[in-house]
């Protein structure tokens, strides 16, 4: 009951509340003492395996038709044009939300005696500070500018790296909130077991799956592709697409064996996603015997089509760390570090996976160049609707060969988002800027 009091009361802080950096719970109400308790905390998979939001609603993967636009909640209005008033005020809460139980986790630990169970004390604190870091890096990608590993004066998050709410909060550096976020990730490592029974919990897996999209993000291209062969070393088993059921209403399956760490997004901010329309140029990329034209897509009757690709196993986002994306890391780092073998081996193994039995030819691509622009093109074709999109568009617009320009047209209004636009970053919600006086991202 004394657990239950507490989740209870960290759901009601921080979840209908929703003023988490903004608030202060009652610092005399009881918190979890045994592991036992702060398993239950990290078990509660609909808050801590809670995905982003925001850049699945800006991504120009979809469009929608102008009546369904007007339905929508303001958010998600707003953040399909691109608003730069939008601020992602569900993704804030979440994701700090998140952090305060990681750090409550972690403080609590030492509470207890470590010898009473190593091993299960070693991993809950592994887990507390994957998930620490991954909700730093996720709001890193919302809500703070673009890093390539060097910049020291230019805003990053707020780092609560405790749950005392008296501790006053200020913007740290990005390189701060970078250098924090992947030191916990790399903190876990030693901590976790390599696998986990269940894909909902952190791993030595994931992690080296996480740190392999952070680094790819980054540039550093070396340390990516080292923990994407550090991950496939220890799982590289790819789904055969020939053996799945393209009449069933979703065809791959929820925690299928290529996902490593299972994260959604949240089923209320979502539901748009029945009404979206593929983008008509993304649906065009596929080929008649790429199988995911026939397992990513419903036919709408109308000339356009849905996507139901999600690896949950239902219309509800995966957002979380698959065999997939480190496939295209470590080829895309590969080709950039003039591994080309390597590059093509790994592309071409994936797409045997993916293709029609009879139907697959190997590429034989050796310009690095071309092999590039297919790694990427391959990516955005794998990787739909998982916001990994935005990311790339993130740090691909510092390049000017991968440079867009992202349009929406809606009843003749055209809305633009240009390269590098401020707009990438999304505003923090206002009660905490206000609350807490930090300086507000600019427009």
């Amino acid at each position: 009951m004394r657990l239950l009091y507490t989740v209870m009361l960290i759901t009601t802080v921080l979840g209908s509340c929703k003023k988490y950096l903004d608030e202060k719970p009652d610092q005399a109400l009881s918190v979890p003492d045994n592991l036992d308790d702060l398993q239950m905390l990290l078990d509660d998979v609909r808050g801590i395996n809670a995905g982003q939001t925001a850049p699945n609603s800006s991504s120009d993967e979809y469009y929608l038709k102008p009546a369904d636009w007007e339905a929508l909640y303001q958010f998600d209005k707003d953040a399909y044009v691109w608003d730069p008033e939008t601020d992602a005020h569900n993704d804030w809460v979440t994701f700090y939300r998140n952090i305060f139980t990681a750090n409550t986790v972690l403080e609590n630990l030492q509470k207890v005696n470590r010898e009473m169970d190593a091993t299960r004390w070693d991993d809950l604190k592994g887990r507390a500070l994957f998930i620490r870091g991954m909700c730093y890096f996720q709001l890193a990608q919302i809500f703070s500018p673009y890093y390539t590993g060097s910049e020291n004066s230019v805003y990053g998050l707020p780092l609560r790296l405790t749950s005392d709410f008296n501790q006053p909060v200020s913007r740290s550096t990005l390189k701060e909130t970078w250098d924090q976020l992947i030191s916990d990730i790399q903190s876990s490592i030693p901590l976790l077991a390599t696998t986990n029974q269940y894909k909902t919990q952190p791993s030595r897996w994931a992690a080296n799956a996480l740190l392999a999209r952070i680094y790819l993000l980054m540039g550093n291209y070396q340390k990516a592709y080292d923990h994407s062969d550090s991950c496939l070393a220890i799982s590289s088993a790819l789904l055969n697409y020939n053996q799945l059921n393209a009449s069933l209403e979703y065809p791959i399956n929820r925690l299928n064996s290529e996902v490593i760490y299972h994260m959604a997004t949240d089923v209320p901010v979502t539901s748009f996603y029945w009404i979206a329309r593929v983008d008509p140029t993304l649906y065009d990329l596929f080929a008649s015997g790429d199988l995911r034209k026939k397992m990513f897509f419903i036919d709408n009757g109308d000339g356009s089509y849905s996507f139901r690709g999600n690896y949950t196993g239902e219309y509800i986002l995966f957002t979380g760390l698959a065999i997939d994306e480190i496939y295209l890391t470590r080829a895309e780092a590969a080709v950039r570090l003039n591994k080309i073998t390597e590059a093509l081996a790994g592309m071409n193994t994936l797409l045997k996976a993916r293709w029609a039995t009879g139907e697959f030819h190997e590429s034989t691509i050796t310009d690095p160049e071309t092999l590039l622009k297919f790694i990427l093109q391959e990516r955005r074709k794998e990787l739909m609707f998982r916001g990994l999109h935005w990311f790339d568009l993130r740090r691909l617009n510092t390049d000017p060969r991968f440079q867009q320009t992202l349009k929406r047209n809606i009843n003749g209004q055209v809305y633009s988002l240009p390269p590098n636009a401020p707009r990438y970053v999304f505003l923090i919600p206002r009660k905490s800027v206000d609350f807490s006086n930090i300086p507000q991202n600019p427009r």
